[in-house]
């Protein structure tokens, strides 16, 4: 698996590409809690090109949301295929973890967040200087 950080908005985010397993699961951990020790309180994690999560996956995960939390911020899981959502469902992770159907969702809803603005300012209305 390879993890990709990237920032946006004051949110840390990792974008995995694999399978998160045994074998890949620990580097996970580390990166989003190197990334919590350097004081980014929320991370979303994009799922979108991991067609599987395992267990330790899954441990992974609490371990960051424990200590997003701790650092007054959060965690949120974004872009989980069919297979994913399914696990998340059985195992009843659903209603412990935050998810969102993409990226631009996952960010809106993290505290702190400020989305970046595109295009002129809105128009002044009569009266404002």
């Amino acid at each position: 698996m390879q993890i990709t950080t990237l920032r946006e908005g004051g949110v840390s985010i990792l974008v995995l590409f694999g399978a998160l397993d045994t074998s890949s699961a620990p580097a996970l951990s580390a990166r989003a809690l190197e990334l919590c020790d350097a004081g980014a309180g929320n991370v979303v994690i994009d799922l979108t090109q991991a067609p599987y999560v395992t267990s330790a996956g899954f441990r992974s995960f609490i371990e960051i949301n424990r200590r997003t939390q701790r650092a007054g911020g959060g965690m949120a899981l974004c872009g989980l295929n069919d297979l994913v959502r399914d696990l998340f469902e059985v195992s009843g992770f659903l209603s412990v973890f935050r998810t969102y159907p993409d990226r631009a969702s996952a960010l809106a809803a993290m505290p702190g967040h400020y989305a970046r603005t595109i295009g002129p300012a809105a128009p002044k209305q009569a009266g404002e200087v």
